[in-house]
């Protein structure tokens, strides 16, 4: 006897709230580098939105994930950035 899961109930998952702000921040992050905390509230939220998602609270690990890289690439340009521009400036003598 053949039986179906039509009458079935499954938990629906809500899509996360931190995944998305962690996705846009990652974004927002990489095209204003020089705001230094963007990235890093990218990396932050983007962290516990995925804690949240494996412990299956959520749904949304692709955007979480997304703004998780966004937000280490964002970060790492904002060092390097810093890192030119200081060494610029010591050549040159104004530091």
């Amino acid at each position: 006897m053949e039986q179906n899961n039509f009458g079935q109930n499954y938990p629906v998952l809500k899509l996360s709230a931190l995944a998305i702000a962690g996705m846009v921040l990652g974004i927002v992050g990489m095209i204003f580098s020089f705001y230094g905390v963007v990235p890093v509230l990218a990396i932050v939220f983007s962290g516990i939105a995925l804690k949240q998602i494996n412990e299956g609270k959520y749904k949304g690990k692709g955007f979480a994930i997304t703004g998780l890289v966004l937000g280490i690439v964002g970060a790492a340009w904002t060092v390097l950035t810093l890192t030119i521009c200081s060494a610029t400036l010591a050549a040159l003598g104004a530091l």
